[in-house]
C-alpha cells in the first residue's frame, strides 16, 4: 500500500499579529485549544513540540519550525517614539485578549517607550474617558494616534482629545469608519514617522 500525504488548507479570518500570537504565545492558545499549546524558540530550524497540559505536557505533535517570520514594526516607529519620549508622556492605549497583546507589545520591544501600557477589551467612549481620569489627561493636550477610525479616532474625538489619524492599506475592515468631527483637533498624517514634524 502506497503511503498517502494529506494536505490541509485553512482559512482563518484573524489579522497577521493575531494569529502569530495564537501559533507562538501558549497562555493565548490554551484557551481555545483545550489545555494545548506550542513550544518552541520559534526560530527557523528549531524544535517545536504539541503539548497537553491537561494530560502532564503530554507531546501530541512534534516538529521543526521550517519558517518563521514575526509581523514587522513599520518602518520609523521606533525611532519616532525615541524622539516622541523626550519630549511627552506617552501612554499605549491597545485592545484585544490580555495574553496576546501583552505578548505582542513584548516582542515588539517597544515598551520602554511608554509611561504605562493600557489593554482593554474594546476602544470607545467609556474607556476613553476612564483613561483620561485614570491618567489624569488634560483633554485639549491629549492626542490619541492611531489608524482605525472605529477604534482611536472617533472615539478619542468624542470625549474630546485631540487626534492624529495615519491611515495604513492593512488597517481591518472592520475598523473603517467615516472619520467624524469633534471638538478636539485632527491632524491626517501620511507616516508614522511624520508626527516628528508636528509634535
Amino acid at each position: 500500500m502506497s503511503n498517502t500525504e494529506l494536505v490541509y488548507t485553512t482559512y482563518i479570518k484573524t489579522t497577521p499579529e493575531k494569529l502569530w500570537a495564537a501559533i507562538t504565545n501558549p497562555e493565548f492558545a490554551r484557551q481555545y485549544w483545550g489545555g494545548h499549546v506550542n513550544i518552541s524558540d520559534w526560530k527557523k530550524g528549531s524544535t517545536w513540540r504539541h503539548e497537553n497540559t491537561n494530560d502532564n505536557n503530554a507531546v501530541r505533535v512534534k516538529g521543526k519550525v521550517l519558517e518563521s517570520t514575526p509581523p514587522k514594526i513599520l518602518d520609523g516607529v521606533p525611532e519616532t517614539l525615541a524622539y516622541l519620549t523626550e519630549r511627552h508622556r506617552l501612554i499605549l492605549f491597545t485592545k484585544g485578549e490580555p495574553a496576546e497583546q501583552s505578548a505582542k507589545v513584548q516582542r515588539s520591544g517597544l515598551q520602554g517607550f511608554f509611561e504605562a501600557i493600557e489593554i482593554v477589551p474594546e476602544k470607545d467612549t467609556v474607556t476613553y474617558s476612564g483613561l483620561v481620569n485614570k491618567h489624569k489627561i488634560v483633554k485639549t493636550q491629549g492626542w490619541m494616534i492611531g489608524n482605525s477610525p472605529r477604534s482611536d479616532i472617533n472615539p478619542a474625538m468624542k470625549v474630546g482629545l485631540n487626534a492624529v489619524y495615519i491611515p495604513h492599506q492593512h488597517t481591518w475592515h472592520m475598523e473603517h469608519e467615516p472619520v467624524m468631527a469633534g471638538s478636539g483637533k485632527l491632524v491626517i498624517l501620511p507616516a508614522f514617522r511624520e508626527l516628528r514634524s508636528h509634535f
